[in-house]
C-alpha cells in the first residue's frame, strides 16, 4: 500500500503511468479519522487553478475512481490510470481533495497542492 497523501506534500507521476494515492481524512478540530461511509470524496486537477475545465476529475461516486477502502478509519484510495495522465503535458498542475459530508457541507481535505507530470524515458 502506498504512502498517505498529506496536505503538505504534492506528488509526481510519469506521463502515461498509473498511481494509487492513499488518503487519510481527519477531522480538523479533533484530529480523529473522519468516517467516510456516507461521504463523497472528490479529487480535481487543473493546469492552472483558475482554468475552468479540470484535466482530471475523480469521485467516490464511482468506486473505480476513488474507493473508500476503510471508510470508518477515514481511508480512501484515489486511482489515477494511464488514460488520466497520457494526454497531460509535462509540467506542473494543481490539485485538491474535498469531501461532501452527509449534511451536504463541503469539507476541504487537501488545499491546492502541486502535481508534477514527468517525462518517462521508456514509454509502454
Amino acid at each position: 500500500m502506498g504512502s498517505i497523501l498529506a496536505p503538505e506534500n504534492g506528488f509526481e507521476i510519469y506521463q502515461g503511468s498509473a498511481k494509487t494515492l492513499e488518503l487519510l481524512v481527519t477531522d480538523v478540530d479533533t484530529g480523529k479519522a473522519l468516517d467516510l461511509t456516507d461521504c463523497d470524496v472528490y479529487f480535481t486537477a487543473r493546469r492552472l487553478i483558475e482554468d475552468p475545465i479540470p484535466v482530471i476529475f475523480k469521485s467516490s461516486l464511482d468506486p473505480l475512481q476513488i474507493a473508500k477502502t476503510r471508510p470508518t478509519y477515514g481511508i480512501a484510495q484515489i486511482y489515477l490510470g494511464p488514460t488520466d495522465t497520457r494526454s497531460l503535458e509535462i509540467g506542473e498542475y494543481v490539485f485538491d481533495v474535498w469531501v461532501r459530508l452527509p449534511s451536504g457541507k463541503p469539507y476541504p481535505v487537501i488545499e491546492p497542492s502541486r502535481l508534477v507530470v514527468k517525462w518517462a524515458v521508456t514509454r509502454l
